[in-house]
């Protein structure tokens, strides 16, 4: 069991960065996302559901180039799992260099796993 999450959870998290890569906010959010997802990030608040997802990262995609995503720990749960990470972000031409934490609450839909809630806040790593 523990082996088949990662597994869906690490091919969610390439998705998501060649999604992120590409510009594509809105194939990002519907492939990473679950549709009632809360997003809670530090210094931003609130962002609920995809329509409020997709306007995030429209808005990150303007500001950075690429994004690798690292997984620390998956904890399996009833529902799904919980994923703790971090994710650095490469910059475009404005931006520094930019580090996030993360902790994730995915819920198993199918063969699949979407995120319901998604927190990240600035690390020094």
């Amino acid at each position: 069991m523990e082996i088949e999450l990662k597994r869906l959870i690490d091919e969610a998290c390439r998705h998501f960065e060649r999604n992120f890569s590409a510009g594509d906010a809105a194939k990002l959010v519907n492939e990473y996302y679950d549709s009632d997802v809360l997003i809670v990030a530090e210094g931003i608040g609130r962002l609920e559901g995809h329509e409020g997802a997709v306007r995030y990262f429209e808005g990150a995609m303007a500001k950075y180039a690429a994004c690798e995503m690292a997984t620390q720990e998956i904890l399996p749960t009833s529902f799904g799992a919980i994923e703790t990470g971090y994710v650095k972000l490469t910059p475009g031409e404005d931006a520094a260099s930019t580090t996030l934490v993360y902790a994730v609450s995915w819920r198993r839909e199918n063969s699949s796993m979407k995120v319901v809630l998604d927190y990240f806040a600035p690390a020094t790593m």
